[in-house]
């Protein structure tokens, strides 16, 4: 047997140049008919689509109509001319592998089952068309059908089924096909010097009508002994099999006690059905001698069906239905006439895996109404497809049914087998009833809304919003869903009413009413929906709930004032000083009041940071005009290139040793399947180059290379993950895109032919680091700003990928520490101006345009930029995550100047956010980025915000104030300058009670000591690290500061804790100290340690050694 490399690279000398073209040219001398059904099969037809997975789909449903139009045999003489100029001489092949599938099995999913039927094409129409489209792109060598079947091991594709082509050329009798049944007997024999045992000729073997195939690979399979891989892949190949190949593995399974393996259980399973993950060996043999029995003598099957043995009635059906579905389908009709509601069951299920929609229906359908529950859940699963057009009274019937099924649903044990559970509850019903109603009548589920599940109500507020014109019915259930307990229900409803705009007055009052609830997405939806409306509604709508009896209704009235106030509406003054003259204004009414009444009147944005900078102030830098050439001479690269690939070639046996990364432990590595990394390299530093194995082979030929240090890093960026090729050109639809392309860019299809193109690409990367210099950085400049230069005014082209390449280089050459050396004050400049250029030049500013901080920073200190510049950074990015961290930023280290301008941006977005309602705020998205929120002052102001609102623990991406304000809780922490006696003073004054102070405790637990000390709660402290550090999520939650603070209660390391390791001593300490009722409140406290339900761990342990079952 050759080795892999030989084999690959034989293939890739027989690889047919410009196939597709060829095949093209062949067709396009047939008729036009015949022409488009050879293009359909290429996948080269025209169709719309967003994507190639989309495009394809639609090919596949047009050859699908054009076959079905015209017959299974369609190959056999008009359109044979087709096959022949795809695939030459081996169309003969093709023509007879297309009919050989139809009398296979028709399922290809995982829960196929061995059923076949071989007077209906149409069921296996989907399958043959799969394999047909996907001949083009395994068809690609000048190969007779002998080479396949030798090299078939070797080919590397995702979609790889030449076993079909194989067989029908075995069981053409042939000269050709018997050389082909010889090479795979002999690669089972292992006789042959080249070919490899693959799963393609196996299944070949197994296919063919060739006994000599079956006995090879039955001592095959007996001769695996401890090979599991090796006896699964034969195993996976034989429900798909010719018949007598299928007989005479079930024979072998049963005479050599195979049932042993697990492999054999699940290949078992996967034939019958039955659900078996393992199971006894007595069972799995009956099964095999049963099946085998029916299979060699279907005379017997009719009269087995009386058996009162369930699972020999399975048996005997799947016998015929191995041999044709088509004529079993009148015996399980005769089961299910059995009075016998086990009978009954059994054949319901039977029919389930048959997966034939049109059969299933029609023999299922007269059991809905049958009084037994058992039988209807059965039915209820072979009708999911049913539809009124062929079932008219299917609705009814499913009302009828709904009557009979308890509230919380049945569960039953099956009596048919041990293995079946059986269940029925309202939904599975109701889910029925959704589906027949998509499309008609959707308005029949309406009555049914407040009975279904969750899951069942977020489908039918699809059904029946994802309409444009909604019924007076649907219309009152948009907002019926606006107020529903599910939150995914409650999205698709706010979605209709942003459809519908314009409200009704008794639709504006349901919304109104929705407001007295405390669902933070709900009031945010609802104040929306009321702000879609006429100044006059706004404003009516306002009053009401100003003067609402429910303190959230008047908060609500507030956040519509506040926005009224924004739009610059008429009488918010007057109605806010109504209101302030209440007699009892609760803290959360008195931040937004404060804000109405305040004389600020003009509108802030992003662009002036919200009040902190004037836009006039940034610095325009000028377009980019420059231009040099980018081209590379191919002829020499491809020359070098091809010395290089040889290099390795030569050398792909060199062993040397490397780092693993684990625990300093070394591996040894081959050049020819690992290239080392470049990691830890100074730019420049040539003395580092010698580190690499073979150094002075890649040293001489770099030193002998015709290429110089530009045309590497022109490679270089070609060969990177942001590398084209020709067919992302041709499927580029911008013409001047393909034009920028081909003129500042390599594409990397200059690679396809290398066979180690990712050890010279690790190799390039070494070369460019290490003959890094100011002159690449010049280049790089160039090649950037000769990119902007190019591209034609208003095109949008920023994110794209392919375009940005140069410009990605440049950034990350300035990003590099080390090469950031080597970059004078003028090349910084340089690359400022262009990257501020693409970013300012933009219709819509995005941080993803924005020039990395660093940049910003030099700039300022050059007298490039200003402050101003700064400030729009941070507002118009997501960087405040990082300057905002508690650990202080390197960038704030270097540049000192820049962090009184975060903190400016910082409390300027806490300012706005924290005196929010429910509507967002321009600093919302900023507010969720803060890492950090400093003081007692802060704190104060979070809870004020928060009022009685409960925290939001779970990692949601919301913007709702309760998940904001839960944030910034959860980040702030003590000032330096804070004590216990300002802390208790601030705490008192504001009057926080004890349950909050416990949740400030747990989720930001920097404040623990200093609520300990307030509660006067010995032992708080120790609790609530110990609740920390067995929490599930403690890994990802826990910083640095607070590891050090667990780290002085436990030995145990990080990574103990993490697995599960439990200190009982901490626990038993803490516990004491604490006392049974505090440590309750802690307890129940515990859950916003965690983002998810990882506080359970930790509470199951302290529940373990209470002594609580839980």
């Amino acid at each position: 047997m050759i080795s892999r490399e030989e084999a690959q690279k034989y293939l890739e000398q027989h690889r047919i140049k410009n196939l597709n073209k060829k095949r093209i040219h062949q067709l396009s001398e047939l008729s036009e008919e015949s022409k488009h059904l050879g293009l359909l099969i290429l996948n080269q037809t025209k169709v719309a689509g967003s994507d190639s997975w989309e495009k394809t789909e639609k090919r596949e449903q047009e050859l699908k109509q054009f076959i079905k139009g015209v017959s299974d045999d369609l190959w056999d003489e008009k359109y044979f001319p087709v096959l022949e100029a795809l695939f030459g001489e081996l169309a003969g092949y093709v023509k007879q592998a297309w009919k050989m599938q139809t009398g296979l099995m028709y399922q290809a999913s995982m829960y196929r089952r061995s059923f076949r039927s071989p007077n209906n094409p149409l069921l296996t129409l989907d399958k043959k068309i799969d394999w047909l489209m996907g001949l083009p792109d395994m068809l690609v060598y000048d190969f007779k059908i002998t080479e396949y079947a030798r090299y078939v091991a070797y080919i590397d594709r995702y979609y790889r089924q030449y076993s079909y082509l194989l067989a029908a050329a075995i069981n053409s009798g042939t000269d050709d096909g018997n050389a082909v049944l010889q090479i795979l007997l002999d690669t089972v024999y292992g006789r042959d010097d080249i070919a490899s045992v693959s799963r393609d000729g196996i299944k070949a073997l197994l296919l063919s009508n060739n006994t000599a195939g079956y006995e090879a690979v039955e001592k095959l399979l007996i001769s695996a002994q401890r090979q599991e891989g090796l006896r699964q892949t034969v195993l996976e190949c034989l429900d798909e099999t010719h018949p007598n190949a299928l007989k005479r593995m079930m024979k072998l399974i049963i005479n050599h006690k195979l049932a042993r393996f697990s492999s054999v259980v699940r290949a078992i399973d996967v034939w019958f059905g039955f659900g078996w993950d393992s199971e006894r060996e007595k069972a799995i043999y009956k099964v095999l001698e049963n099946g085998l029995q029916f299979l060699e003598n279907p005379e017997t099957i009719p009269a087995a069906l009386d058996n009162p043995d369930n699972l020999i009635v399975f048996t005997a059906l799947w016998a015929s239905g191995v041999q044709d579905i088509e004529q079993t389908f009148p015996l399980v009709e005769k089961v299910l006439e059995n009075q016998n509601v086990d009978k009954k069951v059994m054949g319901l299920y039977f029919l389930q895996q048959t997966d034939i929609q049109k059969e299933r229906q029609r023999l299922a359908w007269p059991w809905l109404e049958y009084d037994n529950l058992k039988v209807a859940s059965l039915v209820l699963q072979n009708l999911a497809r049913i539809s009124e057009e062929d079932y008219p009274d299917v609705f009814t019937k499913l009302e009828l049914l709904l009557k009979r099924v308890p509230q919380k649903g049945m569960t039953y044990e099956s009596q048919a087998f041990s293995w079946l559970n059986l269940s029925i509850n309202r939904d599975d019903v109701f889910r029925l009833m959704l589906n027949v109603s998509k499309h008609n009548h959707p308005e029949r589920i309406i009555p049914y809304l407040e009975e279904m599940g969750l899951s069942k109500r977020e489908n039918a507020a699809q059904i029946l919003f994802d309409r444009k014109q909604y019924s007076p019915a649907i219309r009152n259930a948009v907002f019926t869903l606006l107020g529903d307990r599910g939150e995914y229900v409650r999205r698709q409803a706010f979605k209709a009413v942003k459809k519908l705009k314009k409200l009704e007055e008794e639709e504006i009052l349901r919304v109104e009413a929705l407001l007295g609830q405390k669902a933070a997405d709900l009031r945010k939806g609802c104040i929306t929906a009321l702000l879609q409306q006429n100044d006059t509604k706004i404003k009516h709508s306002a009053e009401r709930l100003l003067f609402a009896k429910k303190a959230p209704q008047r908060l609500a009235g507030l956040d519509i004032l506040l926005q009224m106030k924004k739009r610059g509406m008429p009488a918010v003054g007057k109605l806010a000083q109504e209101y302030a003259d209440k007699a009892k204004i609760s803290v959360k009414e008195q931040i937004l009041l404060d804000d109405i009444l305040s004389d600020e009147q003009e509108e802030r944005s992003l662009d002036d940071a919200l009040g902190l900078n004037n836009p006039n102030e940034l610095c325009h830098s000028p377009k980019p005009e420059k231009q040099i050439d980018l081209s590379l001479d191919l002829e020499k690269a491809r020359k070098e290139l091809h010395k290089l690939d040889e290099l390795f070639e030569e050398n792909k046996d060199y062993e040397y040793t490397v780092e693993s990364g684990y625990r300093d432990s070394t591996r040894l590595e081959l050049i020819g399947n690992h290239f080392p990394a470049i990691y830890n390299v100074n730019k420049g530093d040539k003395a580092a180059f010698t580190k690499l194995p073979l150094s002075e082979v890649w040293k001489k030929w770099w030193e002998e290379s015709e290429l110089d240090i530009f045309d590497v890093t022109k490679l270089s960026v070609s060969f990177w993950r942001y590398g084209y090729s020709q067919h992302d050109i041709d499927d580029t639809s911008s013409h001047w895109i393909k034009e920028v392309l081909k003129k500042h860019y390599v594409s990397d299809d200059i690679k396809k032919k290398l066979k180690y193109p990712r050890q010279i690409t690790t190799l390039f990367d070494w070369i460019t680091t290490i003959w890094f210099s100011e002159k690449v950085v010049d280049f790089l400049l160039d090649a950037t700003e000769t990119l902007f230069a190019s591209i034609p005014e208003a095109k949008t082209w920023r994110a794209n990928y392919y375009l940005i390449r140069w410009e990605k280089t440049a950034i990350k050459a300035y990003d590099d520490e080390q090469a950031r050396a080597y970059w004078t004050d003028k090349q910084k400049i340089r690359l400022w101006h262009l990257l501020n250029w693409k970013y300012l030049s933009a219709k819509k500013k995005t941080g993803d345009y924005q020039p990395p901080l660093r940049l910003y920073l030099d700039a300022v200190t050059l007298g490039e930029a200003s402050e101003s510049d700064i400030f729009d950074k941070i507002m118009h990015s997501n960087i405040m995550r990082e300057l905002t961290r508690h650990k202080r930023s390197e960038l704030l280290e270097q540049y000192d100047f820049q962090e009184p301008i975060v903190i400016q941006c910082r409390d300027r977005v806490l300012e706005i956010e924290l005196k929010r309602g429910d509507s967002n705020t321009l600093a919302t998205p900023l507010a969720v980025q803060i890492q950090s929120v400093p003081g007692i002052g802060y704190l104060i102001k979070i809870l004020n915000a928060l009022g009685e609102e409960s925290l939001q623990r779970a990692y949601i991406h919301e913007d709702t104030k309760r998940s904001v304000l839960s944030h910034l809780l959860k980040v702030s922490h003590p000032e330096k300058a804070d004590s216990q006696e300002t802390f208790n003073q601030a705490i008192k004054a504001a009057g926080i009670a004890e349950q909050r102070l416990l949740e400030v405790a747990v989720s930001a637990p920097a404040w623990v000591v200093f609520v300990e000390n307030y509660l006067h709660w010995q032992g708080l402290e120790t609790a609530v690290w110990w609740f920390h550090a067995h929490t599930k999520e403690y890994a990802y939650q826990v910083e640095q500061k607070w590891e050090n603070a667990i780290n002085r209660y436990t030995p145990l390391s990080v990574q103990n804790l993490v697995d599960g390791a439990v200190d009982v001593d901490w626990f038993k300490q803490a516990y004491k100290t604490l006392g049974k009722k505090r440590w309750n409140s802690v307890y129940a406290a515990a859950k916003y340690t965690a983002d998810s339900g990882g506080h359970r761990r930790a509470q199951l342990f302290a529940d373990s050694m209470r002594g609580i079952n839980t």
